[in-house]
């Protein structure tokens, strides 16, 4: 389900983020939400065995609802 969030310029970089995700993810927990300029962007902590990701994600409006055209890791 969550794919269909993504448009095709996310999609074609959300493999290289998903590669690093703690594998199983045990835990989410958001950071924080934030407006800019047209956009909102959503922080998520993923934790699992031994293992964390902090994950950005870019949401903006699309063809009438709101969608992810940008995924990265730090």
């Amino acid at each position: 389900r969550a794919a269909s969030d993504l448009t095709p310029e996310a999609q074609a970089g959300a493999a290289a983020v998903m590669k690093n995700m703690p594998n199983p993810v045990q835990g989410a927990l958001v950071q924080g939400v934030a407006p800019d300029d047209d956009a909102v962007v959503a922080s998520i902590l993923y934790s699992g065995t031994g293992a964390e990701l902090l994950v950005e994600s870019r949401w903006e409006e699309r063809d009438g609802r709101p969608m992810i055209v940008n995924l990265s890791a730090g």
